[in-house]
């Protein structure tokens, strides 16, 4: 930081539940990362749903996008070859 010019730095600590900081890992990434490409989102709506039991409706409202937006995005996982999501993964694609 001291190569930036920085001698402060600002720092925020919450005290979150398993459901919230899997939320703000991802909207932190779209946020400051390249984001995430479609098929990425995808896997992490999965991943919620898995993990949370999180209905497709819950998912839209937690990532405050459509329901639509949601069913693609794991349509896309679904109807995607396994050998795909793994390149994808580990590409950084």
């Amino acid at each position: 930081m001291k190569e930036l010019g920085f001698t402060e730095v600002r720092a925020e600590v919450r005290e979150l539940n398993d459901q919230d900081s899997f939320l703000l890992a991802i909207k932190m990434n779209q946020i400051h990362s390249k984001g995430l490409s479609a098929l990425e989102e995808g896997v992490h709506l999965i991943k919620m749903r898995e993990k949370f039991g999180w209905t497709q409706s819950i998912l839209a409202e937690k990532m405050r996008r459509s329901q639509s937006w949601v069913s693609q995005r794991i349509s896309l996982v679904e109807d995607s070859s396994k050998e795909l999501i793994f390149l994808v993964n580990i590409l950084d694609i």
